[in-house]
């Protein structure tokens, strides 16, 4: 176990199995523990390919309707 005194008054315990013990100045006690980060797994199947983006099509007046009239 270390025990470290920080300026602030408070005092940290660090255990072996990842555990923090802190205890402040006015004598409360919190626990935290380490948090351990695990690499995600490769799986075995290459991964997907993406899909090209679709081609755009310019929307046309339909023919029956004149856009340029006013009525």
């Amino acid at each position: 176990m270390i025990k470290k005194t920080m300026k602030n008054g408070n005092i940290y315990h660090y255990y072996p199995s990842g555990k923090i013990k802190i205890i402040m100045k006015n004598g409360d006690i919190k626990w935290y523990t380490k948090q351990i980060y695990y690499p995600k797994k490769q799986s075995s199947t290459p991964p997907k390919k993406k899909k090209s983006p679709k081609e755009t099509k310019i929307k046309t007046p339909r023919s029956g309707i004149d856009t340029m009239s006013n009525k």
